[in-house]
């Protein structure tokens, strides 16, 4: 099957640049996303996945039947379930103008009956942002995740938010939502104005890095953390704003990220052993004389795929998973 071919490439991808944690938004087909969840739990990795919800045709996609679209998504929590725990269901909107009110309504009512995890995108342009405030008037983009029980009721991502206002910042760190920041992705699909990333670190918003392969170009999470660092220290000409150091965007890739999926992103007691064993004997200059932290932010910089060893998920070593 073409589905399970594409699910055996994104995992072997997954797999090769290390990501063990991943919280994926497959399509609006139901058996693709199941296939995906299967395989995905055989390789021993570790994932939310959910299939997309849209059932308004705003921006040309074909509209799904509301019922069918909840009916296919209790089949699919239901089926999750009796995969291996590393794989949860993830409640996945596409985003506010594909969905109607009902299916907002009833996804909340899923995600709070089964404690499941949200995955959507807000405010990522100026187009959907006005289609929002033209839909609702005075009720904000995140308000209406909030009032159907998509924002953080329970653990719940929300990619992008450029235009997100000052509030619905404020109500992201009430509400505990983590904002998935994907540099790649908003660089090569242009909002309209450059990104705060600030501003949500400033508020105390959780944040973690994300690739959103439907905007970016890579699953490669070393470049993405470098492309975080670039995109900072672009945004402070715009701001006056202090771009992240190395550190700080690789801290948002491992603590930021591995929130979401509980104890992960770090070896602190009590975490799960999420690891990568990395050889940078081969990078140049030599190792000598050179700090963790600089080895660190040299194989960020210099290092690839080839250098890691090993991955370990939960504890347990993964295998490399088939690719064709």
């Amino acid at each position: 099957r073409k589905a399970e071919q594409i699910n055996r490439r994104l995992i072997h991808s997954l797999w090769k640049f290390g990501t063990m944690n991943a919280a994926i938004m497959g399509s609006t087909d139901a058996l693709s996303t199941y296939l995906l969840m299967k395989q995905l739990s055989e390789s021993g990795m570790s994932a939310y996945i959910g299939k997309m919800n849209a059932d308004m045709a705003t921006y040309g996609n074909e509209a799904e039947d509301t019922d069918a679209s909840i009916r296919e998504t209790i089949d699919l929590i239901e089926r999750a379930r009796r995969l291996s725990g590393h794989v949860v269901y993830c409640i996945s909107p596409e985003f506010v103008p594909n969905c109607s009110d009902e299916l907002l309504k009833r996804l909340g009512e899923l995600a709070v009956e089964y404690n499941l995890p949200v995955q959507s995108h807000m405010s990522e342009g100026e187009t959907d942002t006005e289609i929002v405030k033209t839909r609702y008037g005075d009720l904000s983009y995140g308000k209406v995740y909030d009032i159907h029980r998509l924002f953080g009721q329970t653990t719940t991502i929300m990619a992008h938010a450029i235009y997100a206002t000052k509030e619905e910042q404020k109500l992201m760190k009430k509400n505990g939502v983590t904002l998935a920041f994907c540099p790649v992705a908003i660089s090569n699909i242009p909002s309209g104005k450059p990104f705060a990333l600030s501003d949500f670190l400033y508020e105390g918003v959780h944040v973690g890095l994300g690739s959103d392969i439907g905007g970016g170009h890579t699953l490669n999470m070393m470049r993405i953390i470098v492309s975080a660092v670039h995109y900072s220290k672009f945004q402070q000409f715009f701001d006056h704003s202090k771009p992240l150091s190395v550190i700080e965007a690789y801290a948002l890739a491992t603590v930021g990220g591995g929130k979401v999926f509980g104890k992960v992103g770090s070896f602190r007691t009590g975490y799960y052993f999420d690891a990568l064993v990395i050889d940078d004997e081969e990078l140049s200059p030599p190792k000598e004389g050179y700090s963790v932290k600089e080895r660190v932010e040299r194989f960020l910089y210099e290092g690839d795929y080839h250098y890691i060893k090993e991955r370990y998920c939960r504890g347990k070593l993964i295998k490399e998973p088939e690719k064709n």
